[in-house]
């Protein structure tokens, strides 16, 4: 598992994770969770334009890229707050 992130589907990906870690093989267990995490993330990162600091390689990692959707995630939800208090929006503002 020498390559950058990889993205397998839900059930794919945990059936190999189990498969590993039967066989009591746990790095390769991590290493297929972190890979499958840095690619779920590095998405997001992509959807909601967060920003992280450009690698002319374009490895970047897990921290990184959480960081990256965290950040970004919380301007949005501020954003959104912003618009349902001067829209006074109770159900919005999550008042019921």
């Amino acid at each position: 598992m020498d390559s950058g992130p990889t993205y397998e589907e839900a059930s794919d990906f945990w059936d190999k994770i189990d498969s590993d870690l039967a066989k009591n093989d746990v790095p390769s267990a991590a290493a297929r969770l972190r890979r499958n995490l840095e690619s779920a993330t590095a998405g997001l990162a992509t959807s909601l334009r967060g920003q992280v600091a450009y690698r002319a390689e374009g490895n970047y990692d897990l921290g990184e890229l959480l960081s990256a959707v965290k950040g970004k995630h919380s301007k949005l939800l501020n954003l959104a707050a912003k618009a349902a208090n001067s829209w006074n929006n109770e159900v919005a503002k999550g008042s019921r």
